[in-house]
């Protein structure tokens, strides 16, 4: 949601669509296939960066960082 509230609101961009997708190899094989962009965690996209045709490029200028906490 940080995207949306931070970066596109605040540009006055409006989607024309917008589809949930939960599984990261599914959203991987659409990007590759030219049908769309995503938002993915850096961790995610660590060894798809260097090892696939996709491109990764900050949301801003300074990035788009949150922590995560995680309790088991």
């Amino acid at each position: 949601m940080d995207v949306f509230s931070q970066i596109l609101m605040p540009e006055k961009v409006a989607l024309r669509t917008m589809r949930q997708v939960e599984l990261t190899a599914v959203i991987l094989l659409l990007l590759a296939s030219n049908r769309g962009v995503s938002v993915l965690l850096d961790w995610v996209l660590h060894e798809v960066r260097y090892h696939s045709g996709c491109v990764t490029r900050p949301l801003a200028e300074t990035g788009l960082t949150r922590k995560l906490f995680a309790a088991n």
